[in-house]
């Protein structure tokens, strides 16, 4: 962690990537339990606690490798678009 931060902040920050293998109902609940508790801390962020400090919470939780997820029949739903170009066949 950051040895520029003051200590009591130090031993509290993380940063860490875990690997999950999940289907999407698993996804769907890890999702919804993290958001729940983000919520709660949410909720404590609109009146302060005296020393309290912005913190930044990131989550990413999609799948790793799309490849295998995309079939043809999705394709218009791929996020860049259609993977063929003008012309083809």
């Amino acid at each position: 962690m950051a040895r520029w931060l003051p200590l009591s902040w130090r031993n509290v920050s993380t940063m860490s990537s875990n690997p999950l293998r999940l289907t999407p109902d698993q996804l769907r609940a890890f999702r919804d339990e993290l958001l729940e508790v983000l919520g709660r801390y949410q909720q404590l962020s609109q009146s302060p606690a005296e020393g309290a400090h912005p913190v930044n919470a990131a989550l990413y939780a999609l799948p790793a490798e799309l490849a295998d997820l995309i079939s043809p029949s999705e394709e218009s739903d791929h996020p860049f678009g259609s993977t063929e170009t003008e012309g083809d066949p």
